[in-house]
């Protein structure tokens, strides 16, 4: 867009002017590249206008019904408004916008009866405010853009598929099943590519019937492993997400198979034998390894709803997060535990449940702090800041609820004097001089979670 003028204006023409709320949310990044642009002064004008065009949609989205679609159209745009506040007829507006948000702790029209929702809203506007007082625009403040969404822990779909229903799977009959079936492993034998290949074992998936599941499934899986190692291949990851999505197929076989992704070593991976065309083939060794976490991520958290069910994803999933909070480690874990897995488990044990169990809750937050306390303050430790965003996030939205505010607000008062600045160039500059991000944000939240207190009409 940035090298044809005709695109950028299209582009810009169809955000103020789309009322198709579905292509508005196709268009969010274009949102965000026609608000930050500011080389020239017809482009800054440009964005100013779009969002000046925003906020009475705003307004009337705000106090309309919710949906998950139009939701997700009100946080992208209250995540980018707050860089306006200079402006003359746009910064009262906007700051009293933020405000009313706020004054309300996100319970919105628009947020009542999605999970998380109202959390989310209220933690987007409280950044976006910070951004205002701070003048965040190039940096310093955390972006609203990093939030830990809680929305996503509590079974939508990721991506792009998260605010779209779901589409009822069509049914064929079972002699049309099986037809299928050998028509595609007649296909699938003489393919090549692994992308063809993924895609007709995707076909292959949806098309079993239970009784020649079993079969298939192996068809599917065998090949991930040679000598019990499994097989880093861009085919691999592919058979990693269809083995998960075989619903004919026991979800205790799946998850357990899930669980040997996670748990892999990196001395448990191989390169594919004939690696000739292959991107990994020549990538960092370390990729493969990251990949194979990264793909059981990804299909966990497109079924959250696997960790009420299954006690060994949960111990487990418990086990490595305190052990090393879900972020890549170079100790031989998997990169596991993406933030809507860890809202997931920790509202899993303040359930009724009978299975539930507070103290393994709390065991994981205290864990956390724990650690935070030898890292945050050493200056010798090189590990990027960015690392403990979602722990911080964490602990200020679930400490009330678990019995821990007054411990957990003892910790934030603990290590905000001792705050290091973000290492220079991170994406996050949130521990710079002044205003303490996201330590200030996760004080709001355990306000927020903690009862009937009104929230702050400004952040501290």
């Amino acid at each position: 867009m940035d090298n044809s003028k005709g695109a950028s204006s299209l582009v810009v023409d169809r955000l103020k002017t789309s009322r198709d709320d579905n292509e508005l949310v196709l268009l969010d990044h274009a949102s965000e590249w026609v608000v930050s642009r500011e080389f020239l002064p017809s482009e800054k004008e440009e964005g100013q206008a779009l969002v000046r065009s925003w906020l009475p949609d705003l307004h009337a989205r705000l106090s309309g019904p919710a949906t998950p679609i139009s939701l997700e159209i009100v946080l992208q745009r209250i995540a980018l408004i707050g860089g306006f506040d200079e402006h003359p007829s746009l910064g009262r507006p906007i700051r009293d916008l933020l405000q009313d948000v706020l004054r309300a702790n996100g319970e919105m029209p628009i947020t009542r009866g999605i999970d998380g929702a109202a959390q989310d809203l209220a933690t987007i506007a409280y950044e976006s405010l910070a951004w205002m007082d701070r003048a965040c625009r190039s940096g310093g403040c955390l972006s609203p853009a990093t939030v830990f969404p809680l929305r996503e822990s509590v079974g939508r779909k990721v991506w792009g598929r998260r605010f779209l229903p779901e589409l009822p799977a069509a049914e064929f009959p079972e002699a049309e099943r099986r037809t299928r079936v050998r028509e595609l492993e007649a296909e699938f034998a003489q393919l090549q590519s692994w992308k063809l290949r993924c895609h007709v074992m995707k076909e292959l998936a949806e098309h079993a019937v239970h009784d020649d599941a079993e079969r298939l499934f192996k068809l599917v899986t065998e090949p991930i492993f040679i000598h019990g190692k499994i097989v880093s291949s861009m085919e691999t990851f592919c058979r990693i997400q269809v083995a998960a999505s075989f619903a004919v197929v026991s979800e205790d076989l799946r998850v357990a198979l899930l669980l040997r992704f996670f748990k892999a070593t990196r001395e448990d991976i191989v390169d594919p034998p004939q690696a000739s065309g292959d991107p990994w083939a020549e990538a960092d060794s370390a990729a493969p390894y990251y990949m194979v976490g990264h793909t059981a991520a990804s299909v966990l958290w497109d079924n959250l709803d696997w960790i009420e069910r299954h006690p060994s994803l949960r111990d487990w999933l418990a086990t490595v997060s305190k052990e090393n909070h879900g972020v890549p480690s170079s100790n031989g874990r998997s990169p596991i535990v993406p933030n809507p897995t860890l809202g997931r488990l920790l509202m899993f044990h303040l359930s009724k449940d009978p299975a539930a169990e507070p103290e393994v809750g709390r065991s994981i937050l205290r864990a956390w702090m724990e650690t935070m306390r030898a890292k945050i303050g050493n200056p010798d430790r090189r590990k990027p800041y960015e690392d403990h965003v979602v722990q911080i996030m964490t602990l200020g939205m679930f400490a009330a609820q678990y019995g821990m505010r007054d411990e957990v607000q003892a910790f934030f008062d603990e290590i905000e004097p001792i705050r290091q600045p973000a290492p220079e160039g991170s994406m996050i500059t949130a521990f710079s001089s002044g205003y303490p991000e996201p330590l200030g944000l996760a004080s709001y939240l355990m306000r927020r979670n903690s009862g009937p207190a009104r929230a702050p009409s400004s952040p501290r």
